[in-house]
């Protein structure tokens, strides 16, 4: 990176108003803020994936009218998350698991292929110094936080928030926009805690992904959130983060975990510490250091909990008039509805 654009990592929140809107590379923009961006910025996504001819995507079908947060699955239904979620609360409880395999499930290795390319342009995300570390993924919330495969020719990273429900980046399992393409659930395969070619938990498949109405209609880089709804439980065994409506002080300490590329070719996890750059009303920038592959991982706060918080889920990087950072959707009140709406989903 350039050290002109940003010489040393800093903790600090700046709340910008009246500047201009986000200008985005890779992904849509839009939205409401607290505050924008200054014109120079630009984003790029995060994941490690790859189309190819005859990849199982689907087509988006036809879509009846929706909010910007409605949930909407692969075959087209779009449901107001008030409806599942009336209570509109702020804070989800997490859950550290039993730690154990489920009897029903028996721990898998499995081999992937190295990623084979990109879905738009994917630039490193290292801030200055590469402070990331390898963890031990059995232990709470490493195991929370699964590696997601698709069509065993690319990866995202997700994490649990229940039993059975699975928070991601919405690119993952959608390219975004009206002529975007879904993922097949059946082209999916989440694999908690995986590690060097080792499932300790064993592996799930998908009984149905949902983006928001905004991301699938707009590609709309606030919205940029995905669900999948497993076909198994194993958030029992692995358990699961809380995530909160909130927004991280400047001296809250962050952690990121995910499957950069770069690390055996996304087989092992990572993680880094850092902190808050600045917020808008749709996302969090941060100072963490991440790859491409760790799209949809999630940003916590350390703060002796039992059960990790999270608070974003990481999505690109951007280019500010303040210097490179790494970004995230925020777990908005909006984001907060529709995840939990999709987490009381069969």
């Amino acid at each position: 990176m350039d050290s002109s654009f940003y010489t040393s990592k800093q903790a600090f929140t700046i709340i910008l108003t009246g500047m201009a809107a986000i200008l985005l590379t890779g992904c849509g923009g839009g939205g409401s803020a607290e505050a924008q961006i200054p014109p120079s910025a630009s984003t790029t996504n995060s994941s490690s994936q790859s189309g190819s001819a005859g990849s199982p995507d689907t087509a988006n079908p036809a879509l009846p009218s929706g909010s910007k947060y409605s949930l909407v699955s692969s075959r087209g239904t779009v449901i107001e998350t008030l409806a599942l979620n009336p209570e509109r609360n702020t804070y989800s409880d997490g859950s550290t698991g039993t730690g154990s395999l489920p009897a029903s499930k028996s721990a898998d290795t499995y081999t992937p292929p190295e990623p084979i390319g990109e879905r738009g342009e994917v630039a490193q995300r290292i801030l200055e110094n590469d402070e990331r570390f390898p963890v031990y993924t059995q232990a709470y919330p490493y195991r929370a936080t699964a590696r997601i495969t698709y069509n065993g020719t690319s990866y995202c990273t997700g994490w649990l928030v229940s039993k059975d429900t699975l928070v991601t980046a919405g690119h993952c399992i959608h390219d975004g926009g009206p002529t975007g393409n879904w993922r097949t659930p059946a082209s999916l395969r989440i694999y908690p805690g995986f590690a060097d070619g080792y499932a300790p938990y064993g592996s799930c498949g998908a009984r149905e992904i949902y983006s928001s109405y905004a991301w699938v209609t707009q590609a709309n880089s606030d919205a940029d959130v995905g669900v999948i709804k497993l076909d198994c439980a194993i958030g029992n065994s692995t358990g699961y983060f809380s995530y909160l409506v909130t927004t991280p002080g400047s001296t809250d300490l962050l952690t990121i975990s995910g499957y950069p590329s770069d690390k055996a070719g996304g087989q092992q996890q990572w993680a880094s510490h850092g902190y808050l750059s600045f917020a808008t009303a749709g996302k969090l920038y941060y100072d963490n250091d991440t790859y491409s592959g760790m799209s949809g991982a999630p940003l916590w706060l350390e703060n002796g909990n039992a059960s990790a918080q999270a608070v974003a889920l990481h999505t690109s990087s951007a280019y500010t008039a303040i210097g490179e950072s790494n970004a995230g959707t925020r777990i908005s009140q909006e984001v907060f509805d529709l995840i939990s709406a999709a987490s009381k989903l069969p």
